[in-house]
């Protein structure tokens, strides 16, 4: 059993090498009236610099890339512009993962992170154009709470996709669109800062579609329709 034992902890160690902080990390953030569970994914490109992404289940955050990743003596410093108006995470490796501290608008949480395997880094998809079918004017209506009217404006520009997103219910809302795109005819648009995720499938030549929007860990699907006029 010792023999057993010792074969399992040499296992472990040539896995996760405590030199590296190379993994993926996972456990639970304590905050007042809620425990969030956090995922934090960091690598190294082929340029040797750190890559990273974070992944909050609960607040809708599916593996958002980092803006930036240092690492230097054991500390790792993570910054997340994009994800909830702006996160900044302090982090320094231990003997089974990573301890540190979560900062985002003038609050702080503590964290204890477990590493449990190889990362799975979430790097920044290239942005594509939308095809000519999605350029134009789309409307639709959806309820969280209460009833919102949904306005989404495509068009291409240098290449790329860009979006006009306005929502209506109490008030009317500018969502700033950070990711738009369009691959086999499968639309997917983000906003980082509000953590929204709107994405569907589409086919050629339809004037209506479904979308499901994912926002505060809610997924909502509804109907847009082409507004007459609109492309």
């Amino acid at each position: 059993m010792m023999i057993m034992n010792s074969l399992i902890l040499f296992a472990l160690a040539a896995a996760f090498p405590q030199d590296s902080v190379d993994g993926r990390y996972e456990g639970v953030m304590r905050m007042p009236m809620i425990d969030q569970t956090v995922v934090l994914d960091i690598d190294h490109g082929p340029k040797g610099e750190a890559r990273g992404s974070i992944i909050l289940p609960g607040l809708n955050v599916k593996g958002a890339p980092a803006a930036k990743v240092t690492v230097a003596d054991g500390k790792v410093h993570w910054e997340f512009p994009d994800v909830l108006g702006g996160l900044v995470i302090e982090s320094t490796l231990t003997n089974s993962g990573l301890d540190g501290e979560f900062k985002q608008g003038g609050n702080s949480a503590t964290f204890h992170l477990e590493r449990t395997g190889a990362a799975q880094v979430d790097l920044p998809p290239t942005p594509t154009p939308v095809s000519d079918d999605l350029v134009g004017t789309w409307k639709g209506e959806y309820t969280i709470g209460y009833l919102r009217h949904f306005t989404l404006v495509l068009k291409n520009e240098g290449g790329v996709a860009v979006a006009d997103l306005t929502i209506e219910g109490k008030k009317v809302t500018k969502v700033p669109v950070d990711r738009i795109r369009d691959v086999g005819g499968y639309l997917t648009i983000q906003s980082a800062p509000f953590g929204m995720t709107i994405e569907g499938p589409h086919k050629k030549g339809v004037d209506e579609f479904k979308l499901t929007i994912s926002y505060a860990g809610f997924d909502v699907p509804f109907m847009v329709h082409r507004e007459k006029g609109g492309k």
